[in-house]
C-alpha cells in the first residue's frame, strides 16, 4: 500500500521587487525590472553543508524611474530573493566585490524565507546591475525540506524572468541521488531552465540519501490477540524522530484496533523504516507484508498522519480493492489522529488543489511517481481524497458500528474483498440500500443494470427461503454463494429452477393431502402419489430441481387421472364380467345341446 503523493507544497511566495519614492511600493518584475539568475545548489554532505549561490543580473526597464532634474526621484534599491529556511552565513556581494546588506524575513510558513538584498547604488531607467547572494544550510527540518548528515531533501527554488538552476550532487556509490524535475524543463540531468514567473518556481526536488547507514531499535506493542514485535530503523541523527515515532506507534496501534472493530490477526513482526523517496516510489509512505512480517517505509518529510495511515494498513489487508484499503486507512488514521490530540504533529487534511472525475473502481494500481506526469499525480491525489471522503459519507449514512461490523466480516472471510463484496457486507451490516451511493462514487455506469438484477435476485431469494423452510427444505448455499460472487446469470438459473420446483411441490402437496373417495381409490390402485411426492422432496433436497419438479407434476397427474382410471377400470371390469358370463352361457348351452342329442 502506498500513501499520498509528496507534491509541491505551498512554497510559492511572490517575487517582490521594489522601487522607492518617499516610501517603497511594488510593481511587476517581468514588465519593469528584468531579473535573470544563475542558481547553483551544491548538495554534497561529505564535503560540507549545503551551499546555494545566486548570481543575479538586473536590467531596469521602468520609465517611471528616469532621472529627472526636478520632482521626486523613483528608482530601485533592493530586490527580494527567496531562500530556503534555515539558511546560515547569508552573504550578499555587489558588482565591485563589496558586501551588501541582507535582511532575512523568517515570519512566513513552509520551507522558504525572503532575503531582501539592498543595492549599493540607485538603479534608474536603463541601468543594469548584478550581485551575488550565497548561503549555507547546515541542518534544517521544515515542510518539504530536511537536511541531516545522512539525508537531504530540498526544493531547488528559483524566481524572476529567467533562471538557470544547476544542482551538484555526490557521484559515488555511497549516496543515492534523485533529482525530480517539477516546474522547469531540464536541459540536462543537473540543469533546469526556468522561464518568467511572478511566483517562486521549484525547478526540481533534490534527494540525497546515504546508502546502508540506518540505526535500529526495537520495542513491542500488545494488542487484543497478539503482540507486535517492532523494529524501528532511521537515519543517523534522527533519534528525535525515532523516539517520537515509537511513542506514536505505541499509542496508535491499540486505538486503530478499536476503531476498525476487530482484533488484529496478521503478521506479528513489523519493521518501520525511515526511507528516501526513491525507495518509496515518490510517495510519503509505503506498506507491505511478506509471509509473517510487514514493512512500513516512511519519508523523513512525512507528517504523523502518514505514519498512522501506514499503521492502519495492518487492518486493511483483507481488502483487494485499492480504494477500500486506502480509504479505510485514511479515514481511520484521521479519527485516530484526532483522538491522539497533541501527540500528533501534523496539519488537518484538506482538499487537494486539483481533482478529476474518478469512479473509485477505476482508480487503478499505485505507480512510480518520481518524474510522473501531472495528470498521474492528480489521479493519485484524487483517489486518496475521494476514498477518504466516501468513508466519511458512509459513516454519516450507516454509522461507525455498521462499518466495524462489515470490517469484521471481511476479516472473517480473510481476503479478496473487492468493491462488490464490501458493498454486500455494508448492506448486510446496516440494513440500508447503498445502490445509488456506490453507483455515484465507486461503480462504473454499466453497473446500473447489474445492481437492479442483484436487488431482484436477493429479494426473490429472501421470499423463497421461508417458503422452502415451511415445506421442510433448506435452499442450497450455492445460490447465496453465486450472489456473493456477483454471478447473477448463473444464480438466476438456479433460483428459477428452485422456484419452479418448490411451486410444483407445494401444489402437489395440497393435492396429495386432499381426502380421496372410493372412486379415486379405485383409480389409484397400483399407484402411490405420496411416494412420488416423497421422491420429489428427496430430489429437491439434493438440488435436483428439474427432477423434483417433474416428480411433483407426476404426483399431480396421478391424482388428476384417478377418476378416469377408475371409470376405465370399472368399464373393463364390467366388460370382463359380461364376457365371462357370455362365455359361461355359451359353454352351458353347448353342454346342454350335447345332452339333448345324446
Amino acid at each position: 500500500m502506498l500513501r499520498r503523493v509528496l507534491t509541491t507544497l505551498p512554497i510559492a511566495a511572490l517575487l517582490l521587487v521594489t522601487y522607492l519614492t518617499a516610501a517603497p511600493h511594488q510593481t511587476a518584475a517581468n514588465e519593469l525590472l528584468h531579473v535573470a539568475s544563475d542558481v547553483t545548489y551544491e548538495v554534497s554532505p561529505d564535503e560540507g553543508p549545503i551551499h546555494v549561490t545566486w548570481q543575479v543580473a538586473l536590467q531596469n526597464n521602468d520609465p517611471d524611474t528616469m532621472r529627472s532634474g526636478s520632482g521626486a526621484l523613483l528608482y530601485y534599491n533592493s530586490l527580494t530573493v527567496p531562500i530556503l529556511r534555515g539558511a546560515t552565513n547569508v552573504l550578499g556581494i555587489g558588482p565591485t566585490g563589496d558586501r551588501l546588506e541582507v535582511n532575512v524575513d523568517v515570519s512566513g510558513e513552509g520551507p522558504i524565507d525572503l532575503a531582501e538584498v539592498a543595492f549599493d547604488q540607485q538603479l534608474f531607467y536603463g541601468d543594469s546591475y548584478g550581485f551575488q547572494l550565497s548561503y549555507d544550510i547546515v541542518e534544517a527540518r521544515s515542510t518539504a525540506l530536511l537536511a541531516t548528515d545522512s539525508y537531504v531533501f530540498l526544493p531547488a527554488i528559483a524566481s524572476g524572468d529567467s533562471a538557470d538552476v544547476r544542482i551538484v550532487t555526490p557521484n559515488d556509490s555511497n549516496w543515492e541521488v534523485t533529482i525530480e524535475a517539477l516546474d522547469c524543463p531540464p536541459a540536462a540531468a543537473d540543469l533546469f531552465l526556468c522561464g518568467p514567473s511572478e511566483f517562486v518556481q521549484v525547478a526540481a526536488f533534490v534527494e540525497v540519501a546515504r546508502v546502508g547507514v540506518l540505526t535500529s531499535s526495537s520495542f513491542s506493542v500488545p494488542l487484543q490477540a497478539a503482540e507486535l514485535s517492532i523494529t524501528l530503523r532511521h537515519f543517523p541523527g534522527e533519534e528525535a524522530w525515532a523516539d517520537h515515532i515509537q511513542e506514536l506507534t505505541k499509542a496508535a496501534l491499540p486505538l486503530l484496533e478499536e476503531l476498525f472493530g476487530f482484533a488484529y490477526q496478521g503478521a506479528t513482526v513489523l519493521e518501520i523504516t525511515e526511507r528516501g523517496r526513491q525507495d518509496i516510489s515518490g510517495y510519503e509512505g509505503t506498506f507491505g507484508c511478506i509471509f509473517d512480517s510487514c514493512v512500513i517505509g516512511v519519508s523523513p518529510l512525512a507528517d504523523d498522519r502518514v505514519a498512522i495511515h501506514e499503521l492502519a494498513h495492518l487492518w486493511t489487508q483483507p481488502f483487494e480493492s485499492r480504494w477500500i484499503a486506502e480509504g479505510l486507512a485514511e479515514f481511520m488514521s484521521e479519527r485516530a489522529a484526532d483522538e491522539l490530540g497533541v501527540l500528533v504533529e501534523s496539519n488537518q487534511p484538506g482538499s487537494p488543489a486539483s481533482i478529476v472525475e474518478l469512479q473509485l473502481d477505476d482508480w487503478g494500481r499505485s505507480r512510480y511517481l518520481i518524474g510522473a506526469t501531472e495528470a498521474d499525480v492528480v489521479i493519485e491525489t484524487t483517489g486518496y481524497y475521494r476514498s477518504r471522503t466516501l468513508f466519511e459519507t458512509l459513516q454519516e449514512t450507516v454509522g461507525l458500528s455498521a462499518l466495524q461490523t462489515a470490517n469484521a466480516a471481511a476479516a472473517e472471510i480473510g481476503g479478496g474483498i473487492d468493491s462488490e463484496r464490501y458493498f454486500d457486507l455494508l448492506e448486510e451490516a446496516s440494513g440500508l440500500r447503498l445502490d445509488m451511493l456506490f453507483l455515484k462514487e465507486v461503480f462504473p455506469a454499466s453497473h446500473g443494470p447489474r445492481l437492479d438484477q442483484r436487488r431482484d435476485l436477493r429479494e426473490r431469494l429472501e421470499t423463497l427461503r421461508p417458503e422452502a423452510r415451511a415445506a421442510g427444505f433448506a435452499l442450497p448455499a450455492r445460490i447465496g454463494q453465486l450472489l456473493d460472487e456477483w454471478e447473477f446469470d448463473e444464480a438466476n438459473v438456479l433460483l428459477v429452477a428452485a422456484e419452479r420446483a418448490l411451486a410444483a411441490y407445494q401444489d402437489a402437496l395440497v393435492r396429495v393431502r386432499e381426502p380421496r373417495d372410493i372412486w379415486k381409490r379405485i383409480g389409484l390402485a397400483g399407484k402411490d402419489p405420496d411416494a412420488t411426492l416423497g421422491e420429489s422432496a428427496d430430489a429437491f433436497a439434493a438440488t435436483e430441481f428439474s427432477r423434483s419438479e417433474r416428480l411433483s407434476r407426476d404426483a399431480i397427474s396421478e391424482l388428476d387421472g384417478a377418476g378416469d382410471a377408475a371409470l376405465v377400470r370399472v368399464v373393463i371390469g364390467a366388460v370382463v364380467i359380461v364376457v365371462a358370463l357370455l362365455v359361461l352361457a355359451g359353454v352351458l348351452w353347448i353342454a346342454r345341446s350335447r345332452a339333448i342329442y345324446r
